[in-house]
């Protein structure tokens, strides 16, 4: 058989068709391999030593991964224990003095009673922050004729007669005159008045006081 001019045996074209065959299913081969095998995709996941890399991307402002935003820093105002200084004067109270008590006595004329024979309570009237001995008992209801404390002679919590007669006691004669001795306490001498005063039965002392009066 001659092809392009040149006389070739029918070994050789069978060679030459054998050749041409094993190209075509080669060529074939290649092809549905590149068809099929370049369409085929694989999903993974990258691993560096053995774990999963993890990736983030960087947010919106540029900070890496890892750098940390610092807390805003603001300035508290500084409290101290010290008062405030002022020009203003500091004003303090003096506080008030409490008045000495002192002792002291006096004695007081006593109006005569008519009748020597008549029981007699006797009352003083002392004014003032004066104070008397315990043998005096104050009398609630009573009015001083000059704005003062009255009070009866008594003893044991009681008013008792007294003679008007008696001398060296409460009751002394003095420059020829009736006279009562009180001993009180105060802040200065007050004035002492007394009297002796009828004790007629079923009266109280405040009403015996006021009717004398």
């Amino acid at each position: 058989m001659k092809i392009f001019g040149k006389t070739i045996s029918k070994h050789a074209l069978f060679r030459i068709g054998a050749i041409l065959l094993t190209l075509l299913v080669l060529g074939t081969s290649a092809g549905i391999y590149a068809k099929y095998v370049r369409d085929v995709r694989v999903k993974g996941t990258l691993k560096v030593d053995g774990a999963a890399a993890d990736t983030e991307a960087p947010d919106d402002t540029g900070k890496g991964l890892d750098e940390t935003e610092a807390p805003e820093v603001t300035e508290e105002p500084v409290i101290t224990d010290e008062p405030e200084v002022t020009d203003e004067p500091v004003i303090t109270e003096e506080p008030e003095a409490v008045p000495e008590i002192i002792s002291f006595e006096a004695r007081a004329e006593l109006a005569p009673v008519g009748g020597e024979d008549l029981d007699c309570y006797l009352y003083i009237e002392l004014g003032g922050d004066a104070v008397p001995g315990a043998e005096w008992l104050p009398v609630e209801g009573a009015r001083g004729r000059h704005g003062g404390s009255v009070y009866v002679y008594a003893s044991g919590g009681l008013p008792v007669i007294v003679d008007p007669g008696e001398d060296g006691g409460i009751i002394v004669n003095a420059d020829g005159a009736l006279c009562v001795r009180v001993s009180y306490e105060a802040s200065a001498e007050a004035e002492v008045f007394g009297c002796l005063v009828p004790a007629y039965d079923g009266e109280t002392p405040a009403s015996l006081y006021n009717d004398h009066q």
